[in-house]
């Protein structure tokens, strides 16, 4: 059985955004750690809230670049889409990963056609929590290089997690 871990999701001014738990997975690529969350045996927190999620779901961190991912699988295991947050690089320890989200996200469908979202909350949220010239840098630089991966269908958008979720403990 894989290592059970919690992934905490913050926002910059410090606020814990969400938590769930999972398990690691075998990554292809030695850059990032790589998290299942099976909604079956996994919960996921909002706040104090707990969420039920019908949907399995693949998280990987970098290990030292400002990206994190979440592939969200369809009941048939599926790729729904991927979702890129602009984040600064996780902190890895053993039972937690915790990562601060910047609000910037590149959305990746099935056929890897891609757009930006949430511009407009990436910058209100750096003028009001006072985001340094190179957070907002380290933002600009992971939306780029998720762009790039997409682009060459490098890790994660290349096999063995896109399209197809191979469930395996």
């Amino acid at each position: 059985m894989s290592k059970k871990v919690t992934v905490q999701k913050y926002k910059y001014n410090g606020h814990l955004k969400s938590s769930w738990t999972g398990r690691i997975l075998n990554s292809p690529d030695p850059n990032w750690v790589l998290v299942l969350h099976d909604p079956t045996r996994d919960k996921k927190y909002s706040g104090t809230k707990d969420q039920t999620h019908k949907d399995y779901f693949v998280h990987g961190f970098h290990k030292t670049k400002p990206l994190a991912f979440l592939i969200q699988y369809k009941k048939d295991h599926t790729v729904d889409n991927i979702k890129c947050d602009a984040a600064i690089p996780a902190e890895i320890s053993n039972a937690v990963i915790k990562f601060v989200d910047l609000d910037l996200d590149l959305i990746v469908n099935h056929k890897l056609k891609h757009h930006v979202r949430d511009r407009i909350a990436f910058a209100k949220r750096a003028i009001k929590w006072r985001y340094p010239k190179q957070v907002r840098q380290q933002a600009y630089a992971g939306i780029k290089l998720a762009k790039k991966l997409v682009r060459k269908k490098q890790f994660p958008f290349s096999k063995p997690l896109y399209p197809n979720l191979k469930l395996k403990d």
